[in-house]
């Protein structure tokens, strides 16, 4: 790492008011699951193709599109629907509807318009990309106040364009005068979460897609969503200390902040351990993870070490990867010979940041 820029890595131990260490990363089971991914034959990874992820032409228009429904990344479970003659889930749904809903109503990319529009005028327009329980009736409200703060300081910052935020980083995620991307970003409600999860997935569509190359890639690291701290708990790449924690996530009770906080930020270390010593970055490994998390191991079902889930798995569509009939980390994942680590489940909390 370069000594001139800032840098965003924590403690790999999370404390708890002084008790000790509640999650703390199993540098073990991180060299094993390191090791297992370089065995394997992934790759190369991909995006959706840009006209099934974009709806417009020009790069800043688009900018600004996947930045503001990156904002709505957050409590997605159980979302679903029917967009064109595919059933979609979670993320894939809220991008491929809002995609849909942007075309016909331009609007609802446009900061400068979202920031003068009546805020239950962004709600409708959110909230009608379905029927039924598929759409955005859940939480709709938030969302159109997300959106809204959003795009307003968009507009009062950065004259309405992403590309002018971009710009001012100078390429840096993180700067000792804390105009780094990262640092930008935060400042605005759509990503001012903790783990920065939201901008992340960002960081990643606009890597991928060539609108964007960070400098200090050392500050980059995979989004914290459900699937993946569930697939971090249980292949024991981080490793609860306290009991009572472990019957919350085991029983799926309520948990309070300061465990999410921990188990969040141990999974994030645990993985950027993991991209240290692979070949993968830190969205590969996000691509990994999160489709191991949304079929293996979904939260719907018992996790399916030794079988394959069929009409679930994303895996060949996804990452070039030929189909065993069992999860790739079958073996040394601990959930797949341990019963009390199958059984673990991300924190139940309630969010707008997540």
């Amino acid at each position: 790492m370069r000594k001139d820029v800032p840098s965003l890595s924590k403690s790999v131990g999370i404390t708890d008011g002084g008790k000790g260490k509640t999650v703390e990363v199993n540098n073990d089971f991180c060299g094993a699951i390191s090791l297992r991914l370089s065995e394997l034959r992934l790759g190369p990874f991909r995006l959706p193709a840009r006209k099934d992820l974009l709806p417009f032409e020009g790069e800043d228009r688009n900018l600004n599109y996947l930045f503001l429904m990156c904002t709505l990344l957050f409590d997605l479970k159980g979302l679903g629907g029917k967009v064109g003659k595919e059933w979609l889930h979670g993320s894939e749904y809220l991008f491929a509807a809002m995609r849909k809903r942007t075309k016909t109503y331009p609007a609802l990319s446009d900061p400068s318009t979202l920031a003068t529009v009546n805020m239950k005028e962004i709600a409708h327009l959110i909230a009608n990309t379905g029927s039924g329980a598929n759409n955005f009736n859940k939480r709709s409200v938030e969302r159109a106040e997300i959106l809204k703060a959003t795009a307003s300081r968009l507009v009062r910052d950065y004259r309405g364009n992403v590309s002018n935020l971009i710009e001012t980083s100078e390429g840096l995620l993180v700067r000792k005068d804390h105009k780094g991307l990262i640092q930008l970003m935060q400042e605005l409600e759509g990503y001012a979460d903790p783990h920065f999860k939201k901008g992340f997935v960002f960081l990643k569509f606009i890597t991928r897609l060539g609108f964007f190359e960070a400098i200090d890639k050392e500050n980059l690291y995979v989004p914290m969503d459900y699937h993946v701290m569930r697939v971090a708990l249980r292949t024991g790449i981080i490793e609860v200390k306290h009991e009572d924690l472990k019957r919350k996530l085991k029983d799926k009770l309520p948990a309070s902040s300061e465990d999410d906080f921990c188990i969040r930020e141990s999974a994030k270390n645990a993985l950027k351990t993991i991209e240290k010593t692979s070949s993968f970055d830190a969205f590969d490994l996000d691509d990994i993870f999160w489709n191991i998390g949304r079929s293996h191991c979904h939260y719907s079902h018992e996790p399916m070490c030794k079988t394959c889930p069929g009409v679930q798995c994303t895996f060949e569509s996804l990452l070039n990867y030929k189909c065993q009939g069992k999860c790739l980390l079958d073996g040394v994942c601990r959930g797949s010979s341990t019963e009390t680590y199958r059984r673990l489940m991300e924190p139940s909390i309630s969010t707008t940041y997540y």
